[in-house]
């Protein structure tokens, strides 16, 4: 499946920068109220089956990159005895690599103290509202609700895209913002900051 415009910019900055976090989306969940850690690892792995988009990772071929579909791919969550502390966080937050993924990762500490999740995705597959429906869906599956299959996912949606793309209206909106620019020689260089008054 091809990416889309949006993907394409992150895919070729993280390229750039394999080491930077700025496109983890991590979240901390420490839940006071008892909860049964099997039940809420099984909920989150039938979320995670009930949206196998994000199982998607990227490969180059022949030049070019694309999203290959991976909904077979077998995933788990680690269940550690213990709390979680600053140190757990930080090893917890790292890289993805998208070309071998999975880009998400998953582990639940529990102790006497209570139950806790960690929890990372990379926004190449996923952003804040999808997150938000994650895991929502995650607490209507643990309480016994039902939750729909996915219908519409980022591969329908990059197809959509390369369709526009590929369309008379596309072609005529990049001829008509093309004439506009044609006469700019260059980029606007930005003039920098000014410290104190303007007319110093």
């Amino acid at each position: 499946y091809p990416l889309t415009q949006n993907q394409l910019g992150v895919y070729f900055d993280c390229v750039k920068n394999p080491n930077k976090l700025t496109y983890n989306l991590p979240k901390y969940i420490n839940f006071k109220e008892d909860i049964n850690v099997h039940k809420l690892k099984n909920a989150i792995l039938s979320v995670i089956e009930k949206h196998p988009y994000i199982k998607t990772c990227f490969i180059m071929i022949d030049g070019e990159i694309y999203q290959e579909r991976r909904d077979d791919l077998k995933v788990d969550v680690v269940v550690h005895e213990g709390d979680v502390d600053d140190s757990i966080k930080n090893k917890f937050i790292r890289p993805f690599s998208l070309s071998e993924g999975p880009l998400f990762r998953f582990e639940i500490y529990n102790s006497s103290n209570g139950t806790s999740l960690l929890s990372d995705f990379h926004h190449i597959i996923l952003d804040g509202t999808s997150l938000n429906i994650f895991f929502n869906d995650v607490a209507k599956i643990y309480d016994g609700r039902e939750v729909e299959d996915e219908k519409y996912n980022g591969f329908d949606l990059s197809l959509e895209e390369l369709a526009i793309e590929k369309s008379e209206i596309y072609s005529q909106a990049k001829k008509y913002f093309n004439q506009k620019i044609k006469s700019f020689d260059s980029s606007t260089i930005l003039s920098p900051d000014l410290n104190g008054k303007e007319e110093d």
